[in-house]
């Protein structure tokens, strides 16, 4: 049998007696370069499930997981990865650097006059180029200083965001205007320092009539596997129009 013979049976089987490819997740670290001093090079994970490259969609919403201060997001959206799969989304999760040292400075991350966002939608776009994927909604989810920049992103760009899960959000943010986006807030019972945090997103987004879900755990500041499972529910009923 040559060649050409071997190809044409080849195809044959494939095409006609449904034989499907077979395809691997991909997952990595990256980086982009940004003009905030702690985080010249900002790294980030991503992690493409199987069921992403097997669809023939090719725009695909997005978990951005984002830890809290100094985190590495390759760490932290490890839990993650199993919804994103189940869901079909990409994870993209940053590793902002905090510069301890300098923080009266108020140029690290979670402040607002250091991040626009820009730093994201930088990220996004390089996934973009990187896998020929259109991304779509995104589904957010962040702790402490994480938490502050994810909230932050949904109401600086709220048409680009679906949902938002944020734990012990580290500063004080308030909703200033109705906006489209689904708010799960986790708090630690006995996280006393960030309450009033908490208290003032929360009463803000309920006085603009956004849909806010609001939850205390047995729990200080760190987080509990029941927050994971939480969130990761939380997601499913989002994405499956059920909230």
């Amino acid at each position: 049998m040559n060649l050409l013979s071997s190809v044409f049976i080849f195809l044959f089987i494939f095409v006609f007696c449904g034989i499907k490819p077979v395809y691997a997740a991909q997952e990595g670290n990256d980086s982009i370069n940004t003009d905030n001093y702690a985080n010249k090079q900002l790294n980030y994970y991503y992690y493409i499930p199987d069921s992403v490259l097997a669809n023939s969609k090719k725009t695909v919403h997005v978990m951005v997981i984002v830890p809290g201060l100094n985190g590495r997001g390759s760490d932290f959206a490890q839990p993650f990865k199993n919804v994103a799969q189940e869901l079909r989304m990409i994870i993209v999760a940053p590793s902002f650097q905090f510069d301890e040292n300098n923080f009266q400075s108020q140029g690290s991350y979670q402040f607002p006059a250091a991040w626009s966002g820009q730093a994201l939608l930088d990220i996004l776009q390089k996934v973009r180029e990187k896998t020929k994927l259109s991304t779509g909604e995104l589904y957010m989810f962040g702790h402490s200083a994480g938490a502050q920049f994810v909230l932050r992103f949904s109401l600086l760009h709220p048409d680009m965001v679906r949902a938002v899960a944020a734990s012990g959000n580290g500063g004080y943010i308030t909703v200033d205007k109705y906006i489209g986006v689904k708010y799960y807030y986790m708090m630690g019972k006995y996280d006393t320092q960030r309450s009033a945090n908490a208290q003032a997103f929360c009463k803000s987004a309920m006085d603009k009539k956004i849909a806010i879900y609001y939850k205390e755990y047995e729990a200080g500041h760190e987080l509990t596997n029941q927050q994971f499972t939480d969130t990761f529910e939380f997601f499913r009923q989002v994405k499956n129009g059920k909230l």
